[in-house]
Formats: structure tokens, sequence, C-alpha cells
């Protein structure tokens, strides 16, 4: 059974990455780390994936559904990945689900029950 979503928020000075069990969102894990940009694309990529290993020491590895990750860009134009990441997921790892934009993620995150009405907890509604 896969009840387990982990997350990553890449910015240009943290990296913070947690764990959520599905239906509850109840956080299960959490790691924070300096992104230390001035270290390069595979040094900042080293240091995503290494707060993703520190996560998977206390949650199964088998029953995690799926890892997204946010990273700052312009949807539809401008620069489209951090500059600290010039094609480095892309050249590194082929993403299971595919890249999408921040609104087509959180379609896939949001229950279809709940997203934007006053009456649901954000917390429900969107966990990360």
């Amino acid at each position: 059974m896969k009840d387990y979503i982990l997350g990553v928020d890449l910015g240009g000075t943290n990296i913070k990455a947690a764990a959520y069990r599905l239906g509850s969102y109840e956080k299960v894990g959490e790691k924070r780390l300096p992104t230390q940009v001035e270290g390069g694309w595979e040094h900042v990529l080293g240091r995503v994936l290494a707060a993703l290993e520190e996560l998977l020491r206390h949650t199964p590895r088998e029953r995690v559904l799926c890892v997204g990750m946010g990273v700052p860009g312009l949807p539809g134009g401008g620069e489209p990945c951090p500059g600290h990441l010039p094609g480095g997921v892309r050249n590194r790892h082929r993403p299971a689900g595919g890249r999408r934009r921040d609104a087509g993620g959180c379609r896939l995150r949001r229950p279809p029950h709940g997203g934007g009405r006053p009456d649901v907890s954000r917390k429900k509604s969107f966990p990360f």
C-alpha cells in the first residue's frame, strides 16, 4: 500500500523536505538544510537527494507514492528553472510522472472536494 508522499521546496537559500501520511496529511518527517548554491547544481541536487534519503530513514520506501518538488521559475517564459539547477534534474533523473507547472501540480495534490472552499481546512486540501 502506497500511503506516504514526500515533498521538496528548493529555494535559493534553503532546501525544505517533508514526508506526509496520505489521508490524514500528518507530517511524519522533516529535513531542512542550506542550499549552498555556490557549490553548483550538482552539489545542490546532491543535497536535495540527501534530504530525501534522510526522510526515507523514517518512512518505508516501498510505501512512498510519489515525490513532488517545487522550484522557482516562471511558467510560460523567462528562466524556466532556477539558475543553480540548469538542466540538472532533467539530465540526471527522468521524472516518473512528468514535469508539471505549479497549477497542474496543485490540481494533482488537492482532493476533489476541498480546494478553495472556506469551510475546508487548508491543511486538508493542500498539505505542503
